[in-house]
């Protein structure tokens, strides 16, 4: 099971100027996106880990930001990016998870 960046949308671009960053005098900010995988590609404990989402510097994905996961017609889950690292890998709190 592989992160595929085409099932990444942007549903709501973040609104303001802040990164989310402490220091960050340019306010709170956020944005709502959601991966949809197939269960035979991407079941919701795969989307779930830590540095499934691998392109943060690409996809403009910030901390603070909120991931709707989606698993085919079967479940879905949501988080909040806790960290993105130099790489670009994603670290999600999972909030709600059925």
């Amino acid at each position: 099971m592989a992160y595929k960046p085409a099932n990444l949308t942007c549903l709501v671009p973040r609104l303001g100027t802040g990164d989310n960053l402490v220091g960050d005098d340019g306010g709170r900010t956020v944005a709502l996106w959601a991966y949809r995988g197939l269960t035979a590609e991407d079941d919701l404990a795969a989307m779930q880990t830590d540095d499934f989402i691998d392109d943060a510097n690409d996809t403009g994905i910030k901390v603070g930001d909120i991931v709707i996961f989606v698993e085919d017609t079967v479940d879905a889950s949501f988080g909040f990016v806790d960290t993105i690292d130099a790489d670009g890998l994603v670290t999600t709190l999972i909030v709600s998870n059925p």
